[in-house]
């Protein structure tokens, strides 16, 4: 018999507790309810494509012109990233311009060159409104030009210009998931080298700055 009122007296004193502490039993369930974050950091792979300025529009003035349609063009962009945060991630990336650039001496086809860019870049993210962000990007690249000579008029050869390049970039993120987006972005590649010559091209001493105008789309991993 005493056993059972020691044990109705018990739990007559956690019943009492319990309700005393309502409030706050009640607060502290909610706030475990809701997660303290919806942001997962991870790796993330990516393709871009759109229209990209290879540069090659007018080379040492009026002594190699290279037409607009062929200069600019189709150009893609692959990239792999890893977000560290919801506001900060590092990106490298592979661009390649589809079209070579035909570079012409009046109406005679001198030659053509074909350009591709490498970046390592970092990336500063602003989240506007719920599932939509726009960044920034800033880091180096690596800009190749290739080139082939079809006449012997004029100072080119099949060679190979590759320079080290500033890169710089902005865009903006639409999120269907936390791992999907589609961005639309532009990056710059830019070469402090010029002209070598003041009265022909030189391909080895010339490379111009280059553009990508890209929608793409974006998976991150989950591990």
């Amino acid at each position: 018999m005493l056993k059972k009122i020691l044990i109705g007296v018990a739990a007559l004193g956690l019943t009492a507790a319990a309700l005393a502490n309502g409030n706050s039993i009640s607060e502290s369930t909610a706030l475990a309810a809701v997660p303290a974050s919806e942001f997962d950091p991870g790796l993330y792979v990516g393709l871009q494509a759109g229209y990209g300025l290879s540069g090659w529009k007018r080379v040492n003035g009026n002594a190699v012109d290279v037409s607009n349609s062929s200069a600019n063009n189709i150009a893609g962009r692959v990239l792999v990233g890893y977000d560290f945060t919801k506001y900060w991630a590092a990106e490298a990336g592979y661009t390649y311009f589809f079209k070579k650039a035909q570079l012409k001496a009046g109406s005679v086809l001198e030659g053509d060159v074909r350009t591709q860019a490498l970046d390592l870049v970092a990336k500063g993210k602003i989240p506007v409104v719920d599932q939509f962000d726009m960044y920034g990007k800033a880091g180096i690249g690596y800009l190749m030009s290739k080139g082939l000579q079809h006449t012997a008029n004029i100072e080119f050869a099949k060679d190979k210009q590759n320079n080290f390049a500033g890169v710089v970039g902005a865009g903006a993120e639409y999120y269907f998931m936390p791992n999907l987006w589609m961005d639309l972005s532009w990056t710059r590649f830019m070469v402090a080298t010029g002209c070598g010559s003041s009265n022909g091209y030189t391909f080895n001493k010339y490379q111009p700055d280059a553009d990508l105008f890209a929608l793409g789309v974006a998976y991150k991993f989950s591990f």
